[in-house]
């Protein structure tokens, strides 16, 4: 890394902790190398998911004009949710 900026943060304890585990765990060498990691995926994150207003009020268009959905309620649909994201024994 040739060029780095520096940045210091606080973080809260349970943050702390978490990137402590991880380094005493052997998935990291340093606190640095664990920030760099979760910006690296949250910069990733941004860059592909990030969508503009236009294209959200396009998404929003074609999910009215498919129809009606076919969950009568949010109720139905949390419920067919948790059963599919329940493990199968």
């Amino acid at each position: 890394m040739g060029n780095e900026g520096r940045v210091t943060v606080g973080l809260p304890v349970d943050l702390s902790e978490a990137v402590d585990h991880a380094i005493k765990a052997g998935e990291y060498t340093n606190a640095s190398e664990v920030i760099l990691d979760a910006l690296k995926l949250w910069k990733e994150g941004r860059e592909h998911f990030g969508l503009s207003d236009q294209q959200i009020g396009a998404l929003w268009d074609a999910g009215i004009a498919s129809g009606p959905g076919r969950f009568a309620s949010i109720d139905e649909l949390i419920r067919v949710a948790e059963a599919r994201a329940k493990p199968k024994d």
